[in-house]
């Protein structure tokens, strides 16, 4: 005799399995301009507030030296960062900027945090 129903369930292999209830969604809303919501995901962003330009000069020089072993290209690199942050009263930003950015080809993913704000300094 063949039944007159059948029922199939099915799972993707690899797949994550339902939830049972559902999970709160985290969300956080702030006064900055910074604010941003996080849903069913970790939050692993980095945000650097620059009001007046200057900070940023401090936060390349921390990031230099941690990540740059060696102490004559670490000298080098500061010195391109002192440039830039003399640069920057003196209207000579860009050069400066240019000079600073071929000398730290190499360690891009460390400054990558810092790229978009000193960039920003050359509309100044």
């Amino acid at each position: 005799m063949i039944p007159d129903f059948y029922e199939i369930t099915y799972e993707r292999e690899g797949a994550r399995p339902q939830r049972s209830k559902p999970q709160p969604i985290s969300v956080q809303i702030s006064d900055s301009p910074h604010s941003h919501v996080n849903i069913d995901s970790e939050d692993h962003s980095i945000n650097i507030s620059n009001s007046n330009g200057d900070a940023i000069f401090e936060e390349i020089r921390e990031l230099l030296e941690e990540a740059v072993a060696d102490a004559s290209e670490l000298e080098l690199l500061l010195e391109k960062v002192d440039e830039m942050e003399r640069s920057k009263q003196t209207g000579d930003f860009k050069q400066a900027y240019v000079g600073f950015m071929s000398a730290a080809a190499n360690h891009m993913t460390v400054l990558a945090p810092i790229l978009a704000p000193l960039a920003s300094l050359l509309a100044q």
